[in-house]
């Protein structure tokens, strides 16, 4: 089950947790998002919310969740793939999101939850998601968020190491340092052999017209 959060699809009231703003439609305004999810033990249900509008930038403060009043459950966070929280309640549940500096949800970002039973109680569960969103400044977006692995991090001199950028928002250039003194390459997803026994550090700068970002793992490729 998904739904694609564009604008304010299911209505708002000020009477809801996390009303800490003076709203203004000029600027800033409440946002909710309401769904009823069947679940049935043992299994488990997916909901997702893709944020597609370009023009705000979404702050989630609560996700709650609802059901009779003596049912376990529990619920899996995801942010753009990343697991955020993981948490679980009898009858109800807040999972509070915001943090300092507030999570910020924008065009291209994706909420994730995973809904399960722990007691066997089937039934429907409500799950609100509720929040702020403001107009998105011209030329804001998402710094990247650097991240990579190696399809084997044991090898020998004859094996070329593969390496894959898994970044997020990583849109502008790509800088590998193998610690090997090396040319570095700037290949998003490069191949590189190391002629030399030992362990290497490998670092990698990622850029996007926001920022850039660091990684290093040190000691992560073992030649023999």
């Amino acid at each position: 089950m998904s739904r694609n959060i564009s604008d304010n699809p299911s209505g708002w009231g000020k009477t809801l947790p996390g009303h800490t703003v003076e709203y203004d439609a000029n600027y800033a305004m409440p946002w909710v998002d309401v769904a009823s999810i069947e679940l049935t033990f043992p299994g488990y249900q997916n909901y997702q919310l893709a944020f597609e509008n370009p023009d705000f930038i979404y702050f989630v403060d609560m996700i709650s969740m609802a059901c009779a009043p003596d049912s376990k459950f529990g619920i899996y966070v995801k942010i753009n793939d990343d697991y955020y929280i993981i948490a679980a309640g009898t009858g109800w549940l807040n999972v509070p999101l915001r943090q300092n500096p507030s999570l910020q949800f924008i065009a291209g970002d994706l909420l994730e939850y995973r809904l399960y039973i722990t007691d066997g109680s089937d039934g429907t569960y409500s799950v609100i998601t509720h929040g702020t969103k403001i107009i998105r400044p011209s030329g804001y977006g998402h710094p990247p968020r650097a991240y990579f692995m190696a399809e084997d991090r044991t090898i020998n001199t004859s094996t070329p190491a593969v390496f894959i950028d898994d970044s997020y928002h990583a849109t502008g250039t790509w800088d590998w340092d193998f610690g090997d003194g090396s040319v570095h390459s700037s290949e998003q997803n490069p191949t590189h052999l190391y002629t030399v026994p030992g362990s290497y550090t490998v670092k990698l700068i990622v850029t996007n017209a926001y920022g850039w970002d660091s990684v290093v793992r040190t000691n992560y490729i073992t030649v023999s």
